[in-house]
């Protein structure tokens, strides 16, 4: 089976073959990779708040940035770490996304 694929999947079991022979073929534990890409989906969602100066209001650390970073050879965390830097404010009415 040929990596990156061209279209979605049609179905979840059609994503749940495709993650486990991918993990198969590179030698990765299929649940360290689907936590793995897990962290990227949610990371990339907080990526798109940003504060008025253009800023991301979140910033991801601790295990998954190593991981991130390193490319799943920094040991294996099971949560995800970040810091808001913004103002808490009621209504959250100041974010925006890019």
């Amino acid at each position: 089976m040929s990596f990156p694929k061209q279209k979605p999947p049609a179905s979840k079991k059609v994503l749940d073959d495709w993650l486990r022979t991918y993990a198969n073929d590179h030698g990765l534990v299929e649940s360290r990779l689907r936590r793995a890409i897990s962290f990227m989906i949610v990371a990339m969602a907080l990526e798109r708040s940003v504060a008025d100066d253009n800023e991301p209001l979140f910033l991801v650390k601790g295990g998954v940035s190593m991981e991130l970073r390193l490319r799943l050879t920094a040991r294996a965390t099971k949560d995800l770490d970040t810091v808001f830097r913004g103002p808490l404010m009621i209504g959250w009415t100041r974010w925006t996304t890019r």
